[in-house]
């Protein structure tokens, strides 16, 4: 070999044996500080503090529930706003009056059950249209009584010929053993 190579290939092992060396105390750095709680061996004490082991959870104050006024005025909005712009979608309804989704949610809900608002499309194609008359009063619901369902017969299949029986068979020994020798490579 000539001197260059010879040369290059000394650096490409010098190269190598630094980046081991840094990957070993890179690996030891952090199994030492998922131990000690944040602290390197290296560093601990030396002017820093260590982080607290358990993250600080804040807590999120809950939103107030809504009185049902507040719905009931919200929906009037809603409805006024879709009167004045009819087949809008829930975005340009949220967007019109500066709602959240929260807060459109159970108003159009509401407005649907009670026959005010009518709706064309599904899922993100839904489009509101004012209803009928709003003296129209939902129907009560009744609570569901729970019925008794019957046990159904059992169906009786048709008997298998011999030929489709032992075919059968053979499939679901083939994939026995396909699943044993799948297991056996594994382990």
């Amino acid at each position: 070999m000539s001197n260059s190579t010879e040369a290059i290939r000394a650096k490409i092992d010098a190269f190598l044996t630094d980046i081991q060396a840094l990957t070993r105390a890179a690996a030891l750095e952090a199994i030492h500080s998922a131990l000690s709680g944040g602290a390197t061996p290296a560093r601990r004490g030396v002017g820093r503090v260590a982080r607290p082991a358990a993250p600080v959870v804040r807590r999120i104050a809950k939103r107030a529930k809504r009185t049902t006024e507040d719905v009931a005025a919200t929906g009037a909005r809603i409805l006024a706003f879709v009167k004045s712009n009819a087949g809008c979608s829930v975005e340009q309804i949220r967007e019109g009056l500066g709602l959240s989704k929260k807060d459109v949610a159970l108003p159009i809900v509401r407005l649907k059950a009670e026959r005010k608002l009518k709706t064309t499309g599904q899922k993100r194609g839904t489009k509101y249209f004012a209803g009928g008359s709003a003296t129209k009063t939902p129907k009560p619901v009744a609570p569901k009584a729970a019925k008794r369902v019957a046990p159904v017969a059992a169906k009786r299949r048709k008997p298998m010929a011999p030929a489709q029986k032992a075919a059968l068979l053979e499939r679901l020994a083939n994939a026995r053993a396909a699943r044993a020798a799948k297991l056996a490579r594994a382990k």
